[in-house]
């Protein structure tokens, strides 16, 4: 038998473990998006500080909307020579994505309202899409006139400036889907491998193959990045990165199967994995594969498929953004928020509690 411990070092045990813990359901709230007509479907895609981005079914198309946290009405933000589009990613105070009308599809960016609703879309291209945005830089891709495939692109403030990242000496397309500020990912058909996941520095000679040497096959993607860490997709699971192909690691929690990561702070990532047929969105709160959260459960356990497609941390709360589908119902935006402790509150609790604990000596 163990020997028994005072109330004050069981507290100080249990307190010390919380600490320390990874963060499970308990303290996760939610919300649904609103949308812009009702029973109609709605989609979370990005998010940052106190808003949210993604897209909303109007008149039958999708218009990209903005919300602040669930406590205003949403913002469309198609521009009125538009009929639609979505947003993709945000960052401080600029949202990315597409506007639309009949057979044309443009890269987009915003602040905040429609008229703010600039057309990045480069001359000589006949589409566009900007899919992440991070300090000046946005990251998507453009297909050129005279080419049927996409090339990754890249728009550097604070005039847009246009940089075709397409190395067509090695690969036949790629596409840019995420950025840290300084790096570019997403994923190119090389020429000698197959589509794989890719990484770009800025510019179309700095274009590298991140498809690790030991994975069969090809298949790969990155679809998020923070500095120093990229991840995404490789054959059916949820993979890794920290800047090598080399370093890939598969974050399948056990218990689950297949699925895909979406978006990174750097420090916790977020996406969706498989289990009896459904996917499940979550979080993982670090490096460690068994470190995911399943977040969709809070929502419902009745669910046909879920996504959680963006994060957002600061010092005082973790931001999730995604959505699910509750059995046959329409996909409906949804936020999940941790409220995070004041930094030393932990610390200061177990400060009076050890003061009491001398007094009552």
């Amino acid at each position: 038998m163990s020997p028994s411990r005072s109330p004050l070092a069981l507290f100080i045990v249990v307190l010390a473990s919380a600490m320390t813990a990874p963060c499970h359901a308990q303290g996760w709230q939610w919300h649904f998006l609103d949308g812009l007509e009702a029973g109609k479907r709605v989609d979370g895609l990005a998010g940052f500080g106190e808003f949210q981005g993604g897209y909303a079914i109007k008149g039958g198309v999708p218009h990209p909307v903005l919300w602040r946290d669930g406590q205003d009405a949403p913002i469309d933000l198609t521009p009125a020579s538009r009929l639609g589009g979505e947003v993709f990613g945000m960052s401080s105070d600029r949202q990315v994505g597409y506007a639309a009308s009949p057979n044309v599809y443009h890269a987009a960016a915003w602040r905040g309202t429609p008229e703010s609703y600039v057309n990045l879309n480069p001359a000589g291209f006949r589409s566009s899409y900007a899919y992440a945005v991070r300090g000046n830089q946005i990251a998507g891709y453009a297909k050129p006139n005279n080419s049927p495939y996409n090339h990754a692109a890249m728009w550097t403030g604070p005039t847009d400036t246009f940089t075709d990242l397409h190395n067509s000496t090695l690969a036949v397309e790629s596409r840019a889907y995420a950025t840290d500020g300084e790096y570019q990912g997403g994923t190119a058909a090389f020429r000698d491998v197959g589509t794989v996941a890719a990484l770009w520095h800025g510019s179309a000679d700095t274009m590298i193959n991140m498809h690790p040497s030991w994975a069969g096959g090809t298949n790969s993607q990155i679809y998020g990045m923070a500095p120093g860490v990229q991840v995404g997709q490789l054959g059916t699971g949820p993979y890794l990165w920290h800047g090598t192909p080399e370093s890939a690691k598969r974050m399948t929690p056990a218990g689950y199967s297949g699925g895909e990561m979406h978006a990174t702070d750097g420090v916790h990532h977020v996406g969706d994995v498989g289990k009896n047929g459904t996917g499940w969105a979550g979080i993982w709160m670090s490096d460690d594969p068994n470190s995911f959260v399943n977040l969709a459960e809070m929502v419902s356990t009745n669910l046909w498929s879920s996504h959680a497609h963006a994060i957002y941390s600061d010092s005082e709360r973790i931001v999730v953004v995604g959505q699910v589908r509750i059995g046959l119902g329409v996909e409906q935006g949804v936020v999940w928020v941790q409220e995070l402790p004041a930094p030393g509150a932990a610390a200061l609790m177990l400060m009076g509690v050890v003061v009491m604990g001398r007094r009552k000596r």
